[in-house]
């Protein structure tokens, strides 16, 4: 039997984490995966409690079951902690790029059941975790200027009920007030690029 934290932020995408909830542990059991369920209160949450339980030995993985700002938040409590864990992601936001980048299930209980395989089976995929200014890690995407914002001033009662419509609509609030953005760029090898970009 597997120990696993589902962490679950119970306010994303279109709530169907809270709706299939039961599902999804159902989906865990039944695959000998025993969940020790937190549901987060408040941004930021995230990453302390999968800190926390990264550095405590007592889980053999951490499942998300949210949107990619939770998974981001997750990913980084768990590189914060210096553990090596695996951390499963149940996608249930409003747009789950990244899971769908990755051609993960976007149906909960599936997504629970892969996650589940995969653990059972010692499977795992790397990825890498950038950083900005060695204080906020990224997984699959980092993005600044022009409508980069409107994924966090989105509200969520938006996000909710639009799903990725809510992302638009803020962005179209901030298309007149475009400025390029002064950035250098180093990555790996040394190589570094700097300009004015949009």
């Amino acid at each position: 039997m597997k120990k696993v934290l589902l962490l679950i932020n119970p306010v994303s995408g279109k709530l169907k984490a809270k709706s299939e909830l039961f599902d999804v542990i159902q989906v865990m059991t039944s695959h000998s995966v025993i969940p020790t369920v937190m549901m987060t209160r408040r941004r930021g949450e995230a990453k302390d409690i999968a800190a926390s339980c990264a550095r405590s030995g007592k889980f053999d993985a951490i499942f998300c079951c949210g949107g990619d700002g939770t998974l981001n938040e997750v990913i980084t409590g768990v590189v914060s902690s210096g553990a090596s864990l695996p951390v499963g992601y149940i996608p249930a936001g409003s747009t789950n790029d990244f899971a769908a980048a990755l051609g993960l299930p976007l149906e909960l209980p599936a997504a629970a059941a892969s996650a589940c395989r995969a653990l059972n089976a010692g499977q795992s995929t790397l990825l890498d975790v950038g950083r900005f200014n060695s204080a906020r890690n990224f997984t699959s995407v980092a993005s600044f200027g022009a409508f980069a914002s409107s994924s966090y001033t989105a509200p969520q009662s938006m996000k909710n009920m639009l799903g990725h419509l809510a992302y638009v609509l803020e962005g179209v609030k901030d298309f007149f007030a475009i400025e390029p953005i002064h950035v250098k760029c180093t990555v790996k090898g040394g190589e570094c690029r700097e300009g004015e970009y949009v």
